[in-house]
């Protein structure tokens, strides 16, 4: 089974290939222009390009969570606490990620960051990517692989 997981976000979305426990492909997807529109074009184009050649059986997409509230944040969850104004732009490209991968046709399920992070530090969630992906990656692109590898594990 081939995988795709995708860290969403409005400028630099994360993302990772796996087939079986082989990483295949990692990398983000960068968006470009001023407005939200210009960048959910361009997030669209180029999830495109990732997809094209490719035969994905299944896609996994990071969401917040249900019971987020972007007013407080508790020590029980890591990362960053978001402003209403980015959790609704975190919200359209999620949904345009959505989008073209239904249009692709493959089966997608939305994985909530708190559910694969584990509380892990980003710096050693980083570290543990950067050995599987074999290259030096951002945060973002460490997040794709190892929610990946999280799902991977699932299936």
């Amino acid at each position: 089974m081939t995988i795709i997981a995708l860290d969403s976000s409005i400028n630099k979305t994360g993302y990772a290939i796996w087939q079986g426990r082989k990483l295949l492909e990692s990398g983000v997807l960068k968006t470009k222009g001023n407005s939200t529109s210009e960048k959910l074009l361009t997030l669209k184009q180029e999830l495109v390009k990732v997809l094209t050649g490719k035969s994905i059986d299944r896609a996994y997409v990071e969401t917040v969570g249900k019971g987020f509230s972007y007013f407080s944040k508790t020590s029980k969850y890591s990362g960053k606490s978001l402003n209403q104004a980015a959790l609704h732009k975190l919200s359209m490209a999620v949904g345009a990620l959505l989008l073209v991968l239904s249009d692709w046709g493959i089966v997608t399920e939305e994985v909530e960051a708190t559910a694969w992070k584990a509380g892990r530090p980003k710096a050693l969630d980083t570290n543990i990517a950067s050995r599987l992906a074999g290259k030096s990656i951002t945060h973002d692109e460490a997040d794709a692989i190892l929610m990946g590898y999280y799902c991977m594990e699932r299936v």
